[in-house]
């Protein structure tokens, strides 16, 4: 997926912008801080030309779109070259003559100047292959130069150029293993560059381009080098870019991305290209909704952060593009529903009574705490059953996410759901002088209780001779129903709370 809408000027793939979306001539995807008066001037902005003051000599608008045509025919046609740079100290504009005398068109051998000026003009034309070309000839015309005929940012200016020679592949083209004779020409003519700019992190990041074709591993080496010796932005945002144009590995240009923004947290130039691959993923056909809003979110955040930054016109341009993408796409998504309840997960099996499961607090009610045991579903934990102690409160006690060992008491089924109650208290040691209270019987649910409940209490009102309310006279002869288990309940209180009593009155 290519970075912006194919009619939208990208600051990688447009040829009249730098990395931070000046339209100068440093080779897409870089950013320079070459002065803009030393840069190829065929480069250079006709928007800024048509704002310039007055120059001297009495032109109201600039000459320099002018003078721009005529330096590419002087590389084309060098007798015109000398005549040309006269003209233009002439008229106020040495930086077009120096430029002119450097391409050395008036020597047996181009200068350095020629193919800065050339190769540019190439890749405007969409002569792809002779632009790549004309990069591999530049650094073998750069080694052979003097330095001290080199100018100070000629070194910076190549490492530029043969960038060129890759956005071709990447960004024109489309296509980064498209000219394997370019890249084998690199590989010989790099290594010569490394006496003069082994220090530049520029120059170890365009090795490890160029070793990415043969070895991987080799070629990480190299990203990490030019890391190391850049304290900007511009090393990690060439990795991304080259993870994400060359392999085609989103997730690994995200991280590169971001370790970028650790560096330099408020590069304008990180935070969109960061955004703008959020975005190329929220597209993806394989993510689902909410993942595509939460990508699209943090887009959204990327991209407003950039644009509070100070940048250039052309990257704010491509900023405002790629929020526009945006909208777009989360205007094409479904509508919010209602959340689906989430069906219930089956347990794995159903735990046997008396076993002793490692479990993890789910959540705390007034009444006791849900534990979720591994493979077995959730289980009740009833707050009489979390110590020997009488617990108020189970949240004074366990927390949610702790883990706890229980020990399983009953196991049922109501309404088709898996039922289980669990007992931490009967794991603990019981503290001295603390009464057990009696042993609840285990519930029988449908059965009729009769003779195994145990003898009744005798009710004064037989003593009397008189029938009870209720009785048997009074229900005839049919057989009791099921005692309730309200009824349970308020036995096993009662008895605790007679323990309770006894215990007190002991001296």
């Amino acid at each position: 997926m290519t970075d912006v809408t194919d009619d939208t000027p990208n600051p990688e793939t447009d040829p009249d912008l730098d990395a931070e979306g000046q339209e100068q001539c440093p080779p897409a995807g870089e950013e320079t801080d070459v002065p803009v008066d030393q840069e190829p001037l065929a480069e250079a902005s006709p928007e800024a030309d048509e704002q310039a003051p007055a120059q001297p000599g009495g032109y109201e608008t600039s000459p320099r779109p002018e003078l721009l045509r005529l330096v590419d025919l002087a590389a084309k046609y060098p007798e015109i070259g000398p005549p040309l740079a006269q003209l233009a100290f002439k008229i106020g504009q040495p930086d077009f003559g120096n430029q002119i005398v450097r391409m050395g068109l008036d020597k047996e051998g181009p200068g350095l100047e020629y193919y800065f000026v050339v190769a540019h003009s190439a890749r405007r034309e969409r002569r792809y292959a002779e632009a790549r070309q004309l990069s591999v000839d530049a650094i073998q015309a750069f080694v052979r130069t003097p330095d001290e005929e080199l100018a100070p940012d000629d070194g910076e200016r190549l490492l530029h150029l043969v960038r060129l020679g890759y956005s071709t592949l990447l960004f024109d083209e489309k296509d980064p293993k498209g000219d394997p004779a370019f890249v084998d020409r690199l590989k010989e003519a790099l290594p010569a560059l490394e006496p003069r700019l082994a220090s530049e992190a520029f120059y170890h990041a365009l090795v490890a381009q160029t070793r990415w074709y043969e070895d991987a591993e080799a070629s990480e080496r190299s990203w990490d080098r030019a890391a190391e010796l850049d304290t900007s932005e511009s090393t990690w945002n060439a990795r991304g870019t080259w993870y994400k144009d060359a392999e085609g590995d989103l997730d690994k240009a995200e991280q590169a991305y971001r370790k970028g923004l650790q560096v330099v947290s408020s590069s304008p130039l990180l935070l969109h290209n960061l955004g703008q691959l959020l975005v190329d993923k929220a597209e993806r056909p394989d993510v689902d909704v909410d993942k595509a809003r939460r990508l699209l979110n943090e887009a959204e955040q990327c991209l407003r952060a950039a644009l509070r930054e100070e940048s250039p016109k052309g990257l704010r341009r491509h900023v405002h593009s790629t929020r526009d993408r945006l909208m777009s796409l989360r205007s094409s998504l479904p509508p919010r529903g209602a959340r689906r309840e989430e069906a219930p997960v089956e347990p794995e099996r159903e735990p046997a009574v008396g076993e002793v499961l490692q479990g993890r607090v789910r959540s705390i009610a007034a009444f006791g705490v849900f534990v979720a045991l591994p493979g077995c579903g959730t289980g009740l934990l009833h707050k009489s059953e979390i110590a020997h102690e009488v617990v108020d409160d189970p949240g004074q006690l366990l927390q949610v996410g702790q883990e706890i060992e229980v020990k399983v008491l009953d196991v049922g089924r109501r309404d088709g759901k898996l039922r289980i109650g669990l007992s931490r208290k009967a794991l603990l040691p019981k503290p001295e002088g603390v009464a057990s209270p009696a042993p609840q019987r285990p519930r029988q649910e449908g059965k009729p209780t009769g003779q195994d409940q145990g003898r009744r209490r005798e009710d004064p009102r037989d003593r009397q001779g008189g029938p009870r309310r209720g009785g048997q006279e009074d229900r005839g002869n049919r057989p009791r129903g099921p005692k309730s288990r309200d009824d349970d309940k308020l036995a096993s209180l009662g008895e605790m709370l007679l323990a309770k009593i006894n215990q007190q009155k002991k001296p």
